[in-house]
């Protein structure tokens, strides 16, 4: 095999923005796949979405899962995005605009919808069904299938959780 993307049919889908190492589906495809026919679910560019979107493609993606499959969720970091505003803005915006005008700015260049702290996102993955969810750097995992996923390491938030085996 010459990439990750030709051992990984069958084995993983990628929901939101589209990653060369998965099959692109949209959550309404993922409805429709047959229960516990995946092992790996790479979903990202979450923002766009609202949190019941989001939480449709939750459920969906643990339905579709194997037992001890695993999701891994990328997305704006809202945590570093506010200690940037607080803390790292300061040293590098151009003369003659304040860290609120800087703020909003780059968020009317956004199309988010809903960004996630750690908390939150864990939180929802939790109230899915996930368990054993661990928060990682972006582009880092011990599944060979996620490495290098992400390209925003400064912003990413990354949390891998797995759908439980029948006996837990």
């Amino acid at each position: 095999m010459n990439s990750l993307a030709e051992g990984s049919v069958g084995k993983g889908i990628a929901i939101g923005i589209a990653n060369p190492h998965f099959e692109q589906l949209t959550v309404e495809d993922v409805e429709s796949r047959p229960s516990a026919s995946i092992q790996y679910a790479y979903c990202s560019g979450i923002e766009a979405w609202t949190a019941v979107e989001f939480r449709r493609a939750l459920t969906a993606i643990l339905r579709i899962l194997e037992p001890s499959g695993t999701v891994r969720i990328a997305t704006q970091n809202l945590d570093a995005i506010i200690y940037g505003y607080l803390l790292e803005w300061n040293s590098s915006q151009p003369a003659g605009m304040t860290r609120g005008q800087r703020l909003n700015t780059w968020r009317r260049s956004q199309t988010a919808r809903y960004v996630f702290n750690e908390e939150d996102l864990r939180a929802e993955l939790e109230n899915a069904g996930f368990v054993d969810i661990w928060r990682l750097p972006a582009g880092a995992s011990t599944i060979e299938i996620f490495r290098d996923c992400e390209q925003h390491e400064d912003t990413e938030l990354v949390l891998e959780g797995r759908k439980p085996t029948l006996t837990e």
